[in-house]
């Protein structure tokens, strides 16, 4: 932690980024020696955990993050069961450079099941903020890494957002959300059409 840019708050911010990142992109996972709660000093063989971190509000608010998010990965299909495959990862938009907003989706082998995950890399709140959907429908926030209970500022999530008819970035549909600074949202239909 003591080698990222920004205030407590905003490294934490960067760090929750960056598990949601890892844990919804393809592959295996590792988090080891303290990264589990943000150690502030990186990981040494001859030396013990820092235990005494957990006293620190951040700390332990970024343990209980790391738990929500691991409960998450178990529980939704999409984010394993194609991960060797191609079809598990579809990009919405990645290259949108200008807002430093990246958006794709995971698949599991049901068609219906899947997720959205938009990861805002810059401290702007993006309201309004557009994302492409496969299906008409409603679409529900499951993870919002900037809520309170994880260290960030969000009392509330979303509302549910309802499609609407108008192409976006190779999508017939779109639905649109509030971003927040540094912040990353995992979205999941509630009640698509597929037909």
């Amino acid at each position: 932690m003591h080698k990222m840019w920004g205030d407590r708050y905003n490294q934490f911010a960067h760090l929750r980024n960056m598990y949601t990142f890892m844990m919804t992109h393809p592959g295996k996972k590792i988090l080891f020696m303290g990264s589990e709660w943000g150690q502030f000093l990186e990981w040494r063989y001859n030396e013990g955990l820092e235990w005494v971190d957990l006293e620190d509000e951040m700390n332990h608010k970024m343990q209980h993050f790391t738990a929500v998010l691991n409960n998450l990965y178990e529980k939704e299909a999409s984010l394993w069961e194609l991960e060797d495959t191609s079809e598990t990862i579809e990009l919405i938009d990645a290259d949108n450079t200008e807002e430093s907003v990246l958006t794709f989706m995971r698949r599991s082998k049901n068609t219906q099941d899947f997720l959205i995950i938009a990861l805002n890399l810059v401290p702007v709140e993006r309201k309004n903020f557009a994302i492409g959907v496969p299906f008409p429908g409603s679409y529900k926030e499951v993870l919002n890494t900037e809520k309170i209970e994880f260290g960030g500022t969000w009392t509330k999530d979303n509302l549910v957002c309802q499609s609407v008819s108008q192409p976006f970035k190779g999508f017939d549909q779109q639905i649109q959300t509030i971003l927040p600074a540094l912040g990353a949202l995992i979205i999941k239909p509630e009640k698509i059409q597929t037909d």
